[in-house]
């Protein structure tokens, strides 16, 4: 059962109609709402300045494999104790989906130059390329080396080359990594 509604209210000291308490909060809401589609756009012309464009990173891996050029933009970096793992992929998520490129280096301490030691008894660098998702067509380096030229906490970049074990080339790589 409804309850009718009192004829008047009242609103600070003084008596109102209910069409008096409903145009009064409109009021006020409509203020808020001027206020701040005011703050907003001043503040979209504050720092849309000069027509710069975004600096958000751009991840990418690209790289001649065999003469037939690699280019994704699905490029991760994961950093678990020492190891250094990077992955480009032509996937929309940070799992590996083929074709992908994938670099590890097993002591990572810094930017700096590293390459595959196929004589050593651990892993120094690891190269892998999978062109689909069957094992049997996995290639790994025999030799090549990876150059980390910058490391952030949002981003790796560098460049790598490397020889794998089926004589496949991979030449001129590059990288920038969104760090995980």
């Amino acid at each position: 059962m409804l309850k009718k509604l009192p004829e008047k209210f009242v609103y600070v000291s003084k008596a109102i109609t209910f069409k008096q308490l409903i145009t009064k909060n409109t009021e006020i809401l409509m203020k808020r709402i001027f206020t701040f589609a005011a703050i907003a756009l001043l503040g979209l012309a504050a720092f849309s300045g000069c027509g710069k464009k975004s600096s958000s990173p751009s991840y990418s891996m690209h790289a001649s494999i065999g003469g037939t050029a690699f280019n994704v933009t699905n490029v991760y970096a994961v950093i678990t104790g020492s190891i250094l793992s990077i992955t480009g992929s032509s996937g929309t998520t940070s799992t590996a989906t083929p074709p992908y490129f994938g670099i590890t280096i097993y002591n990572y301490t810094s930017p700096t130059t590293y390459t595959v030691d196929s004589t050593a008894t651990t892993p120094t660098v690891a190269g892998t390329y999978a062109p689909t998702s069957a094992p049997a067509d996995m290639k790994a380096a025999s030799s090549g080396s990876v150059v980390i030229s910058s490391a952030s906490t949002a981003t790796i970049s560098g460049t790598f080359s490397f020889k794998m074990t089926d004589g496949t080339v991979i030449s001129g790589g590059t990288f920038t990594a969104k760090r995980l």
